[in-house]
């Protein structure tokens, strides 16, 4: 399987990624039993137990990993011992020793070597399987070790031997963000643009880092508008059985739950755009402090909405610069422009404040322009 240096990068150089790798791989040296608690939304899981296992065996280095899928191996549900013993090639235990099945298999040193990675359980034999793997009493790492990878958060705390590493608890929502933005740094996209669509796509990704990779490195997001993005990516076979949660973006795209998912695009927007804007504004009014203060000392300038007058050039609002630019009151000279400018910049943060999203056309033309653009 061809894994992208993205999926790589990920899990290598993401600080709580790579935390989840190193906490798995400290909890092999210190001979403990790592429980791998992941959702079944992780991203790249593959590619996941691609690094771990590089590190474990860069860590030991006379040591094999061997996949074990219980879903798909254990047809006829067979025990953890009783099936762990057939995956290793032993039918020499008998029921009647006076050793249990983890120290036949220590003692006959039939893990000698080797990683045993087991996957594939399910809510039935989760915990059958937990209780058995804390059986092992592992004083060196060459006897064997084994990792078990899970989609359930139980608790473990009982079971001396094992080490819960839990994936929700290490991955931080900016640290999304910041990997996207590296993925958009990549595919040629300015300071602006990343740190917009960052911060759009992981609020609405949310943890789902491959998704949301897919949105920053499979579409041209600047013509592209992201919901139409979300609804491809929603019926692409390859993640059909993705987005079971409720709150994961592709159910909320399924069922068409558009209110939700324009609260989420507010969010990203009130938190980038909104800078973006008032930012731009204070230098509208540097621009023209003098004419904004005559204004002022002679008819006088009220606040949006309200009859409080303002006594200083900078508190006058997008709409109000607007309103004197139009009037000629800024520019005898009225250039449309920045009178358009000033007009987007106004209608952007008017629909903001009205808990209203941005379109993505009055996004464009936001982020693709700037002040200095105008002068």
């Amino acid at each position: 399987m061809e894994r992208s240096a993205f999926e790589i990068y990920w899990w290598e150089k993401i600080t709580s990624a790579s935390a989840f790798v190193d906490a798995t791989v400290t909890a092999l040296r210190e001979c403990k039993l790592p429980v791998l608690l992941v959702p079944n939304d992780l991203p790249w899981r593959d590619s996941m137990r691609y690094v771990m296992q590089g590190h474990a065996v860069a860590d030991c280095s006379r040591l094999s990993v061997e996949t074990i899928d219980v879903l798909d191996k254990n047809k006829e549900n067979r025990t953890p011992g009783v099936f762990l013993l057939k995956m290793l090639g032993d039918d020499t235990y008998r029921g009647s020793s006076v050793h249990t099945i983890q120290q036949h298999i220590l003692n006959n040193n039939l893990m000698q070597g080797k990683l045993l990675w087991i996957k594939g359980l399910s809510e039935k034999n989760v915990d059958q399987w937990l209780k058995f793997c804390n059986g092992f009493e592992i004083e060196k790492r060459e006897r064997g070790m084994i990792v078990v990878e899970m989609p359930f958060d139980n608790d473990i705390s009982q079971y001396k031997n094992l080490k819960a590493i839990r994936y929700e608890s290490l991955i931080r929502d900016y640290s999304v963000q910041l990997f996207i933005e590296y993925v958009l740094d990549d595919k040629g996209y300015d300071k602006r643009w990343r740190h917009y669509l960052s911060m759009l796509i992981s609020t609405l990704c949310k943890k789902d880092v491959e998704i949301a990779c897919m949105l920053a490195q499979d579409y041209k997001l600047k013509v592209c508008r992201i919901d139409e993005a979300l609804r491809n990516i929603s019926v692409d076979a390859r993640f059909a059985r993705r987005g079971c949660s409720e709150d994961h973006i592709l159910n909320l795209v399924r069922n068409k739950r558009t209110e939700k998912i324009d609260r989420l695009i507010w969010t990203a927007q009130m938190q980038v755009l909104f800078p973006i804007m008032e930012i731009e504004r204070i230098k509208w009014v540097e621009r023209y402090w003098a004419e904004i203060k005559s204004v002022i000392e002679t008819r006088g300038i009220t606040v949006v909405g309200g009859n409080t007058w303002i006594a200083n050039p900078y508190e006058a609002e997008l709409k109000r610069l607007y309103e004197l630019y139009k009037g000629e009151a800024l520019d005898k000279e009225r250039d449309k422009k920045r009178e358009s400018r000033l007009k987007l910049m106004y209608e952007c943060r008017n629909e903001l404040a009205h808990l209203h999203i941005c379109s993505h056309e009055k996004v464009y033309a936001l982020l693709e322009a700037q002040f200095e653009d105008f002068f």
